[in-house]
């Protein structure tokens, strides 16, 4: 649901290449209390990919997300703000020239153009996406610093996740009287600017329609055309 979900497993990696899958259900009380700190030290770097989805989740866990270095979808967006998707497995072919493959998919064990485990599962593809992470997040680090953006990243835009997610939890307030208001007004001005309009055409036409626009616009009253410009 919106602004909740829950964290049934965990995928972490290191940047060594190591990794491990922890399943939260397995967690003993000392393990949840170890992991729950660890996700909430400030001093703790992380790396993660759309962070808001899982910032939601341990918040509805009891527990936190800090120390949020890199969020790889929003600094890829932040150097190609004019691509249409910013997939993890898009990302990773585009900026590391590699792929999100197991064993047996047709990467085979060494090959440097795919991240390979051993098998082929659940906790396994979650870990070679966290490995994916922590090397396309250095990777983008590296382009925003060259480009300037890291600031903008670090200062602005991962900040902004948290807000958006407390949002999202907790929703926001609205005046539903001055909006209701504010929606009367709006619907007197239209019909006001309408009534102008027919009178001035000496009859009514549909405003909301291009063809009959510019039939009265530029045949009817002659008014200049100009140069078509795209929207």
């Amino acid at each position: 649901r919106a602004g909740g979900g829950d964290v049934t497993g965990l995928a972490l990696a290191a940047p060594d290449g190591t990794a491990a899958w922890l399943d939260t259900a397995e967690l003993t009380p000392e393990d949840d209390r170890a992991l729950a700190a660890w996700l909430a030290d400030e001093a703790v770097g992380k790396a993660v990919h759309d962070a808001k989805g899982p910032l939601l989740a341990t918040w509805s866990r009891g527990w936190d997300l800090r120390g949020l270095a890199s969020d790889t979808q929003l600094a890829a967006y932040l150097l190609r703000p004019d691509q249409r998707v910013y997939d993890l497995a898009d990302l990773v072919a585009r900026n590391l020239r590699r792929e999100l493959a197991v064993a047996g998919s047709g990467a085979e064990a060494g090959d440097q153009a795919a991240f390979v485990f051993d098998d082929d599962s659940a906790a396994t593809d979650s870990m070679i996406r966290a490995r994916a992470v922590v090397e396309l997040a250095a990777a983008l680090e590296a382009e925003l610093d060259r480009q300037g953006g890291t600031r903008l990243l670090r200062e602005g835009e991962l900040p902004l996740t948290r807000t958006l997610a407390t949002m999202e939890r907790e929703g926001i307030a609205v005046d539903a009287d001055y909006l209701d208001r504010l929606h009367t007004e709006f619907d007197a001005s239209v019909a006001a600017a309408e009534s102008d309009a027919f009178a001035v055409l000496g009859r009514p036409v549909n405003l909301g329609s291009p063809k009959q626009l510019q039939a009265v616009l530029f045949d009817e009253l002659a008014m200049p055309k100009t140069r078509r410009t795209q929207t």
